[in-house]
């Protein structure tokens, strides 16, 4: 594991330490030696393969979308920046794959964000 390439350790919305990766090539077991290192609480893998069988749930996730050249139409309203942070955490809190977000946190420069 020591060549293994990007995780991700982080906070999830509920406040426990998590380790999150894709499961790549790897086995799961290294995946859950590296986590109990780490002292995460959670680990959470992404992959399409079943994992029941080392006792994780399968969750739901998002789908990434990304485009280069929207259609155009109507302006969409925007979210006053003082809101960026309590409308992220009422919409994620609690759900698998969402990350505490800090009462600091700003939309990187020139980033847009889409409630859908």
């Amino acid at each position: 594991m020591e060549d293994r390439p990007e995780f991700l350790e982080a906070v999830s919305s509920d406040g426990r330490r998590v380790l999150e990766a894709e499961l790549g090539d790897e086995a799961v077991g290294d995946w859950i030696v590296q986590a109990r290192r780490a002292g995460a609480e959670l680990l959470w893998l992404h992959t399409n393969v079943d994992l029941a069988v080392h006792g994780f749930e399968r969750f739901p996730g998002y789908v990434r979308m990304r485009t280069e050249r929207p259609p155009r139409g109507e302006p969409l309203a925007r979210l006053r920046p003082e809101h960026y942070v309590r409308t992220l955490e009422g919409a994620y809190h609690g759900l698998w794959g969402h990350k505490l977000i800090s009462p600091d946190a700003e939309p990187r420069p020139g980033a847009v964000v889409l409630g859908l």
